[in-house]
């Protein structure tokens, strides 16, 4: 360090000249510099642990007694950051700066923890290797044995005493044989009970990410219901892998939705659907017919254009089947992960995807919907199950009375003639206006198949759960196929040339 340099300049060549104001803030002066301590530096407002290191490590030079005959570092200016250099009486050879003006060390810092990285890298593989090779060569060979207690000698003890056993079956397959039955033998009685159901190792009955957390990972209301088994309350499937209500974060079969937030433009600027003080659930205000009006111009048309004006969740869900149970309004932004970003009113989500028939015969829709619910088959309105104060599509129902659907009635829509195997494009509209609940229930009935009045099978793409909680009942389901067709995605069929 040069005999006249200051506290400023000699932060400079550490590189740490941004440090100069808390040094003078804090009165730091020459003499004080070898006492710093790691508190001090946090003391005194410099969080960064780089600049911290920096700084020990350049203080530790200046506590470095001279070599070589090389002068000794002078202590700085008094107050380190105005001082004058007094002139030397004997010239002092100049030495030319380094070449490279960074801070000192630098390269040396990034080649050590380079080299720390590396080595914890190499440590990590060869520990999971000799891990792998005890459990692979040391522990398959190990046999667990298990050896019973020797008997009583106190005879009328003995004679409870008895031995369960399996019940051994042959298996020429790779999996171990399940047991069928339990035997259990003593001195007083021999019982054999009934088979045991098999149990599948396989199925194709599970959405994904349901088994994750056995339990925590279904379906739940939002409003405090669950049927105690498993379904979680008010979960939207926390516990697994992204099942919700409104369909499977991250999956790619059955209908895709996207969510709308029409009080906010794509551009995140407020519309004229944003809530009023003291709206309430009243349905005549302003800007709930504004959203009527939105909703109703595009179940015209289905441009992605319209809705496509509005702010859109970044993220899609995928979705076999339409029975979402009352559940709070709010839930629709959760499972789409915008809850910060889009209020629990006038919200849409949009769902396409391609169906296949799973036999030849002529079907029609059923619904009810708190607020909004619209399908559309093949380019064709078929089917309006929104609420009496929130029909869109009216027209299209052939019946407004069919079954009971809590506080309101299901509808059902046209009749369609289908053939097994033939692929057709579906959409639906889903949507809540004024806030507070949401219910949406899509069924299917079968022309000629009884069942019994007002309860239809639930409408899915793939065999599985159906949600319970404040719902209708159903009788069963009618399960169609799912097509991905141009690359792989329902949603390619949608495009527009």
């Amino acid at each position: 360090m040069k005999e006249s340099a200051n506290i400023h300049t000699w932060l400079d060549d550490q590189g740490l000249g941004d440090l100069a104001t808390v040094f003078r803030r804090n009165d730091i002066t020459p003499d004080m510099l070898p006492q710093l301590t790691v508190e001090d530096m946090v003391e005194m407002g410099i969080t960064s642990l780089e600049h911290r290191k920096e700084l020990l490590a350049a203080i530790a030079d200046l506590r470095q007694p001279a070599v070589g005959g090389a002068r000794t570092p002078q202590p700085l200016s008094p107050r380190g950051f105005a001082s004058v250099p007094e002139p030397s009486p004997v010239p002092t050879p100049s030495i030319a700066p380094p070449n490279n003006p960074g801070k000192p060390g630098r390269k040396r810092k990034a080649f050590s923890a380079s080299f720390l990285t590396v080595s914890i890298c190499v440590h990590l593989v060869l520990i999971l290797g000799a891990g792998y090779w005890v459990v692979q060569r040391v522990e398959a060979k190990r046999k667990l044995q298990f050896t019973s207690a020797p008997p009583t000698p106190n005879p009328s003890k003995r004679a409870m005493e008895h031995k369960v056993s399996l019940q051994k079956k042959k298996n020429a397959g790779g999996a171990p044989a399940q047991a069928k039955r339990i035997a259990v033998t003593g001195l007083a009685a021999k019982i054999t009970l009934p088979e045991m159901p098999s149990v599948p190792t396989t199925s194709t009955q599970f959405v994904t990410g349901r088994m994750a957390s056995m339990g925590g990972a279904g379906f739940g209301s939002g409003l405090g219901v669950g049927n105690g088994s498993g379904m979680g309350v008010g979960g939207m499937g926390a516990g697994g892998l992204g099942l919700t209500m409104f369909g499977t974060r991250g999956g790619a079969e059955g209908l895709i939705g996207t969510l709308y937030d029409l009080k906010q433009t794509k551009d995140r600027k407020p519309t004229d659907m944003g809530a009023e003080p003291g709206e309430g659930m009243n349905i005549g205000s302003t800007k709930m017919k504004r959203y009527r009006e939105v909703m109703t111009n595009f179940v015209k048309t289905w441009d992605p254009a319209i809705l496509g004006e509005y702010y859109s969740a970044p993220g899609k869900l995928a979705t076999t089947q339409l029975f979402i149970p009352k559940l709070r309004a709010d839930e629709a932004p959760k499972a789409f992960k915008v809850e910060k970003e889009c209020e629990p009113r006038r919200w849409a989500i949009h769902y396409r995807g391609v169906i296949v028939a799973p036999r030849d015969g002529k079907f029609r829709f059923v619904g009810a919907a708190d607020d909004v619910l619209v399908v559309r088959i093949n380019g064709i309105n078929i089917l309006d199950g929104s609420h009496k104060d929130s029909l869109l599509v009216p027209e299209v129902n052939e019946s407004s009375n069919v079954g009971p659907a809590l506080d309101q009635s299901l509808v059902a829509g046209k009749w369609i003639q289908m053939r097994r195997g033939e692929a057709m494009k579906m959409e639906a509209l889903v949507g809540e206006n004024p806030g507070g609940g949401f219910l949406c229930f899509l069924m299917i009935e079968e022309q000629g198949v009884d069942h019994p009045p007002g309860v239809f099978p639930v409408f899915q793409l793939r065999a599985g759960e159906i949600p319970t909680g404040i719902a209708p009942g159903h009788h069963g389901s009618i399960i169609f196929g799912s097509r991905a067709v141009s690359g792989g995605s329902p949603l390619n069929s949608f495009k527009r040339p």
